[in-house]
């Protein structure tokens, strides 16, 4: 059986992604274990999908990716879905961007400057997936491929937005894929992270924004991933 595990940063993003799932309609059952709640769920295909939080940051993140690696051991994928800031003027509200890599702009060793940002690319059959389900649904967002910026800080100025860009050449930034990125590829995992666009981050990132969009990106996101599943489930 695939057991695909989609964990989300927030419980607000966690949320509104099981808003989205229940239109299709998915139903999805709450399990716990410890500190930890998580959504599960069986679909056709013998699908067995789990939600999860990860936490806010990428060290969180890492840690509960893999806590709940270890305790599901049949995991056969993890996606990291929720909210970026965009980069780049092409990206509008809602759309989503799948990455083709994820960059640790937020790494720096001083004694060794000219060290390469470490880098962790999308697996390479969910980004063919993602590519052929991008190409046939019929949706009102688009879905963009192409690398994303992941670290522990919030971009909301021109100038430092501009740095980031010319530096990862990143479509979009966000907090927590790297930690994902790198729990997974511990335990050799397949990973894919999947952003929805909420805001800019050059000069027009405010919380407003990022609060009065969540819901419907978020709604995107699960039409988005749920095809996603369905294509890849054994």
């Amino acid at each position: 059986m695939s057991h695909t595990l989609i964990i989300c940063p927030l419980k607000k993003e966690l949320t509104y992604l099981l808003e989205g799932f229940s239109k299709i309609p998915w139903k999805f059952h709450a399990q716990s274990a410890d500190r930890l709640v998580f959504f599960q769920g069986i679909f056709p295909q013998a699908s067995k999908v789990t939600l999860a939080v990860g936490g806010h940051g990428k060290a969180q993140f890492g840690i509960q990716t893999q806590y709940l690696i270890s305790h599901y051991q049949d995991v056969s994928k993890v996606f990291c879905v929720g909210a970026a800031g965009a980069f780049v003027e092409s990206l509008n509200i809602g759309d989503l961007v799948v990455a083709e890599k994820t960059i640790e702009h937020d790494y720096k060793e001083q004694f060794n400057p000219s060290r390469r940002l470490p880098e962790f690319d999308g697996d390479s059959e969910l980004l063919v997936k993602a590519l052929q389900v991008s190409q046939i649904i019929s949706t009102n967002y688009q879905v963009h491929f192409g690398p994303i910026a992941s670290g522990d800080e919030d971009i909301i100025n021109e100038e430092r937005a501009a740095e980031l860009s010319e530096k990862t050449k990143a479509l979009a930034v966000a907090w927590e894929g790297s930690g994902g990125a790198r729990a997974c590829k511990f335990n050799q995992i397949p990973f894919l992270e999947i952003r929805a666009i909420t805001d800019h981050a050059r000069g027009f990132a405010v919380a407003e924004n990022f609060k009065r969009n969540l819901q419907a990106c978020m709604h995107n996101a699960a039409d988005f991933i749920r095809n996603i599943i369905m294509s890849t489930a054994d």
